[in-house]
């Protein structure tokens, strides 16, 4: 794993190659007033980062490097990614110049510190993990009824008990890193107020098998984040969840164990997530970047997948305009964006305030995405007016993909069952065209006039095999004015990724390029 790159703006600090440790690489820079250059090469030149330098973190300690001379460098810093000494000066301008960048503030004062704050919380990309509900086992003497939910949760129920007692464990412990900082998220609901809900966490030393941490978090607790600090001998992480009280009724989702990054952002520098209380605290996680600060602001909705967080951000920084990732953290691996109303208006009043921030006009917008990421891309065109929607592997037919698990696509995508379950509340053939029309009655009745189209998608699609037919069918009568880009690659949902990611990217350059001035390096 290559290692990060720390650039010095200011002068060096004694000692701090040795405290940073070997995951980091330490530079400092230096300054000619027209270039910020390391060891002869530009870092930064004529306002323009080099983008070698894209995933470095930056010290700020210089009084010099936050004077209004140098805006246009300031402005050149990777969002999310700046680091200032908060006894420092800021200026008026230099405080709008870093306005969308997230700079984050440290005391310098004490550097040991300061090197363990950056070990600890700005580490190189994002770590995360759901236990595994495959892995639960409950407690044989419970007297209860214990009703699962596919793979979208646990509904117990039970009369009176006085003392807690163990409903359900994790049988296969998660191994964390030692010496890491972790954020535990339980989705749950008590659904009586005389349910008293306890989680306990544990963490094994992997050298004896012996728990050295014991840790009991109940009822309103476990509306907040978890915070676990784990050991210099790492450990394995175990959880229980225990109940007690009358007429007892609470429902159990997702355990979210995520590496933390304090405060200063959720699974990455500058992250946030809108939570939806009423579904069991479930979550999608967004996160901005202000790349040039020029039009478009590219929205990406991140694809299915298992491991938390967003996906896409090295791509989608690498379009240098502003971009907003979005990531459905629900089930095993998302749930299609759709389905809670309260995350539903969320992402799009996000949408609406970063547009607001960057000053852009409502059509300066791009939205896009891969395979579940489609979905969400067409389905919130509906609601706000992109110029482009460029998408790879379109979904739209929820029902129809759960249906083809059967015959078409046996074990292929088993949680579109569980989708199929959370949206329509059963999974009987009866419920496949109420899916279906999630997305149509929305997509159909809304114009997408201005909108332009850049559609790859697999000729044998087993997942949504009628979804670009019935796409184009529909954009050609109802906005024949809109421009349909489209290819076709031989092969099934899964098949040909290389290829379709890179024509679809292709496309987004040449959009980029053509319509609005953007330059690329190869």
């Amino acid at each position: 794993m290559a290692k990060t790159e720390i650039i010095h703006l200011g002068t060096a600090i004694p000692n701090f190659k040795e405290d940073i440790g070997n995951d980091f690489i330490y530079r400092v820079a230096d300054n000619n007033e027209e270039e910020i250059l390391v060891n002869k090469q530009a870092v930064i030149s004529g306002g323009q980062l080099n983008s070698k330098y894209r995933g470095s973190i930056f010290l700020v300690t210089g009084q010099n490097f936050l004077e209004k001379s140098q805006v246009s460098t300031l402005r050149a810093l990777p969002a999310n990614s700046i680091i200032i000494d908060d006894k420092l000066v800021i200026s008026a301008d230099v405080e709008r110049a870093l306005e969308l960048k997230n700079p984050q503030f440290i005391d310098f004062k004490n550097t040991q510190d300061l090197a363990k704050q950056i070990k600890k919380y700005f580490f190189a990309g994002q770590l995360g993990y759901k236990l595994n509900f495959d892995k639960v086992r409950f407690n044989p003497s419970f007297m209860g009824t214990i009703t699962q939910l596919g793979h979208n949760s646990f509904k117990v129920e039970s009369k009176n008990n006085n003392q807690y007692e163990k409903v359900m464990s994790w049988h296969a412990p998660l191994g964390i890193a030692p010496n890491t900082e972790w954020d535990v998220i339980l989705e749950h609901e008590r659904l009586t107020l005389t349910t008293n809900l306890k989680l306990r966490l544990s963490l094994v030393n992997p050298q004896n098998e012996r728990r050295y941490l014991l840790k009991d978090i109940k009822n309103d607790e476990l509306n907040q984040d978890i915070k676990i600090d784990v050991a210099p001998q790492g450990g394995y992480l175990v959880a229980e969840i225990f109940v007690k009280g009358s007429d007892i009724s609470f429902e159990i989702g997702q355990i979210h164990v995520r590496h933390s990054r304090g405060h200063r952002g959720e699974m990455l520098i500058g992250e946030h997530e809108i939570i939806d209380e009423s579904q069991l605290n479930s979550s999608v996680l967004y996160y901005f970047d202000s790349g040039d600060f020029k039009p478009p602001l590219n929205v990406y909705f991140s694809g299915f997948r298992t491991a938390e967080g967003v996906e896409g951000g090295i791509m989608m920084r690498n379009l240098k305009s502003p971009s907003l990732i979005f990531g459905d953290q629900r089930i095993l691996g998302g749930s299609f964006y759709v389905g809670s109303s309260k995350i539903q208006k969320g992402i799009i009043e996000v949408i609406k305030q970063t547009m607001e921030k960057l000053n852009f006009e409502p059509n300066d917008l791009i939205f896009s995405g891969l395979s579940m990421g489609t979905y969400a891309a067409l389905y919130y065109s509906s609601f706000l007016s992109p110029a482009w929607v460029i998408i790879g592997k379109p979904l739209v037919n929820l029902g129809t993909i759960a249906g083809n698990e059967r015959i078409n696509r046996p074990n292929g995508f088993p949680t579109s069952l569980d989708v199929l379950l959370r949206l329509t509340g059963d999974v009987n053939h009866e419920n496949l065209m109420k899916a279906n029309n999630i997305f149509w009655d929305v997509f159909s009745k809304n114009g997408h006039k201005g909108t332009n189209f850049v559609i790859a998608y697999m000729e044998n699609d087993d997942y949504d095999q009628y979804a670009f037919d019935q796409l184009t069918e529909y954009l050609h009568e109802s906005v024949p004015e809109s421009r349909i880009i489209h290819k076709g690659l031989v092969g099934r949902h899964n098949d040909a990724t290389g290829e379709l990611i890179q024509w679809y990217l292709q496309q987004y350059r040449n959009i980029l390029e053509t319509e609005y001035g953007k330059k690329f390096e190869d």
